[in-house]
């Protein structure tokens, strides 16, 4: 007797095998089509900035699927524009700080990141988990800004 299902998310709807499809293509069919639909909202991104050169949600979802991609450099280019949009908005200056940690910048990486907890980001158990910014763990300036956090001593 066969027991129906129902699907939880649109992975479940069809295995592969109901597919047709060889088991163990799970992982690098979804990673694929995961890489089409970045570049997809790359592309549309792109174009809506041409209309609306303004557009924040645009260069933020454009910078998002950048950065799914591992396309730093590009994307720390697209953050950089953030900030300019969005100056006192501590995230935007977080994610120019994880791009340009990223691309090898620490001196930029840490000031970006100074900036974002002077305008109010404060969650040190986040700064010490991100992988983007593994690179600043060393840095005196990265372990002063957790510790300050920590202790409630830091002032913008």
């Amino acid at each position: 007797m066969s027991r129906s299902r129902t699907p939880q998310n649109l992975n479940d709807l069809l295995t592969p095998q109901e597919l047709g499809l060889p088991t163990g293509l799970e992982l690098p069919l979804q990673a694929r089509l995961g890489e089409l639909g970045h570049q997809f909202l790359i592309d549309l991104m792109r174009q809506e900035l041409k209309r609306r050169p303004k557009n924040r949600g645009a260069w933020t979802t454009l910078s998002q699927s950048l950065s799914a991609l591992g396309r730093h450099a590009e994307g720390c280019e697209v953050n950089e524009r953030l900030v300019e949009l969005l100056p006192e908005h501590p995230v935007a200056h977080y994610n120019l700080a994880c791009t340009r940690a990223l691309i090898g910048d620490e001196a930029g990486a840490l000031a970006s990141l100074q900036r974002a907890v002077d305008l109010g980001f404060h969650d040190a158990d986040f700064l010490e988990q991100d992988p983007d910014l593994v690179t600043l763990h060393d840095a005196p300036p990265f372990q002063w800004i957790v510790r300050s956090l920590r202790e409630g001593t830091h002032r913008a």
